[in-house]
């Protein structure tokens, strides 16, 4: 097999497991969501919505240890330099082991301060809160503990698909527990506990099942990594910790701030419409990240070759255009019915209100492409302060804009601070990186080309929108009938626009090798 087909191969693997799993996953999560709130109710829902963001704030202690160390272990296992990698692991080992104790500490000193960030705390006085609040953290800081560390050395081989069989058995366990449990007892600490066993157990089975796979990692290295390399690591962790501070605010800061500044009630409606947009966009990431491994490899086997390095790039560019954009109509044209029938109207958020997250989601998503070559190219340190000014404008323009607009649309506002500060700064100066030094062109083109793809989705939108405004059967038919027209109509119409594009050509013939090769190592 060569490198090519070779990465090809596993880039397809690594899509097809995270699909399904994800989608699998999805429809678990759903499941459990409903019966939460019926069982739960809002006040819960709300309380759900902020710890997860809060202690995902509190995973910044991480600081982008694992993306900076992988960046590393790309070297190191296309060179075979298992005593270079073991150095790296067992580096990361200590520091995950320092992360996990910052981490669960933090957690511990926030909880006498937790009731600052509900503004309506009477709606919850009788609820322990704080107990709730000490279980979310637990389920957080377990994994640093035990092999987690050792996820980094099969990220690095282009080869997470090994793993995710396991963490998709576990977490369908898991969640059909929590499903039984909530509907026998109506009590979220068994909701909460069966997360936390069955956690531990699955982050040692695949600790295990990485030694068999890479034995050479359980060896001690003869020596640690040197001052010099120690210093490019750090530094390399610092851009990173940049990024990912400015990343998790972007997605983390909104039901924080809706709960401190709006309501713990709106918190929970707002976090139904999250829930389905997280679980695509995790599809999506995992989608997209998939091909991160194989064009980190790529930066090394052919540094020399930026066409051939730029040509993967808008390839997978088109790729993502298409994605997004299918997504986004349908989310545009199913959100208010969907919600509707799910729940019931009294969970539904006015329309202008789902068009700015489903705007959030495109623009945000996008640029995916861009983020994947970044990771891949560690040029995290390039731009290392241009998370800092993302942080500022997010925050305090979320703010402004919650303050100075209605009530009935403070969502609006706070995701306008997001939206605002990711086209100031982030999508423009992202893409010049990127291009500056992996590509060795300017960015124009892809500025243009960004525009001409959001109008385009825009459009398609809105139309499908007044299209499917038409439907009208049954509740359940209409959802139906219109996610089929979103899939025929929207599909249709692009492949007729764009079928004659090189990248859509390249995506075809790839897709037929893969097809190919399947075919005859089924009949060879």
């Amino acid at each position: 097999m060569t490198k090519i087909s070779g990465r090809i191969e596993k880039s397809f693997l690594n899509i097809v497991t995270a699909i399904f799993g994800q989608m699998f996953s999805f429809i678990l999560s759903f499941v459990i969501r409903t019966v939460f709130i019926k069982t739960l109710g809002d006040s819960y829902l709300g309380l759900n919505g902020l710890f997860s963001n809060l202690l995902s704030v509190l995973n910044l202690t991480e600081l982008g240890f694992g993306t900076a160390i992988v960046i590393e272990l790309y070297r190191t296992v296309e060179r075979n330099d298992n005593e270079k990698t073991n150095q790296y692991l067992q580096f990361y080992k200590k520091a995950y082991y320092i992360i996990g104790l910052s981490i669960l500490v933090i957690g511990l000193v926030i909880i006498p301060f937790l009731h600052y960030f509900i503004n309506d705390i009477e709606s919850v006085k009788m609820i322990n809160y704080k107990l709730i609040f000490i279980f979310y953290l637990i389920n957080t800081t377990f994994s640093y503990f035990f092999f987690a560390y050792r996820i980094s050395i099969i990220i690095a081989n282009q080869a997470e698909y090994k793993i995710r069989v396991i963490t998709y058995i576990f977490k369908t366990i898991e969640m059909t527990l929590q499903i039984i449990f909530l509907l026998l007892y109506k009590n979220i600490y068994f909701y909460l506990i069966i997360p936390i066993i069955l956690g531990c157990i699955c982050e040692l089975i695949k600790g295990i099942f990485i030694g068999k796979w890479y034995p050479y990692i359980k060896i001690k290295p003869q020596s640690r990594l040197s001052k010099q390399e120690l210093r490019v690591t750090f530094r390399n962790i610092f851009s990173v910790a940049l990024y990912k501070i400015s990343g998790v605010i972007m997605t983390s800061s909104n039901n924080i701030l809706i709960s401190s500044f709006i309501s713990i009630i709106v918190t929970g409606l707002y976090s139904n419409y999250v829930i389905l947009v997280a679980s695509i966009d995790t599809i999506l990431y995992k989608v997209f990240s998939a091909f991160t491994a194989s064009i980190g490899n790529l930066n090394i086997t052919a540094e020399k070759d930026i066409n051939k390095k730029y040509q993967i790039f808008k390839t997978i560019s088109f790729m993502n255009f298409w994605v997004y954009g299918f997504c986004s109509a349908c989310f545009i044209v199913l959100f208010h019915p969907f919600i509707k029938i799910w729940l019931n109207e009294n969970y539904l958020l006015n329309q202008f209100t789902e068009y700015i997250i489903v705007f959030n989601f495109l623009i945000a998503g996008l640029q995916e492409t861009v983020a994947t070559h970044r990771a891949a190219y560690g040029l995290f340190y390039k731009g290392r302060y241009r998370p800092i000014f993302s942080i500022i404008i997010n925050v305090v323009s979320s703010i402004v804009f919650v303050r100075i607009l209605p009530a009935e649309f403070g969502i609006v506002g706070i995701l306008l601070g997001s939206i605002l500060s990711n086209l100031a700064v982030s999508w423009w100066f992202d893409a010049y990186i990127v291009h500056k030094y992996a590509f060795k062109r300017s960015p124009k083109s892809f500025y243009v080309t960004f525009w001409w793809r959001v109008l385009y989705v825009s459009v398609n939108c809105l139309t499908l929108k007044w299209i499917c405004w038409y439907v009208s059967i049954s509740p359940e038919w209409n959802v139906i009938i219109s996610l089929l027209i979103c899939v025929i109509m929207y599909n249709g119409i692009f492949i007729l626009c764009f079928h004659r594009k090189d990248e859509f050509q390249y995506l075809w013939k790839s897709g037929s090798y893969l097809i190919s090769r399947r075919k005859t190592a089924k009949y060879s």
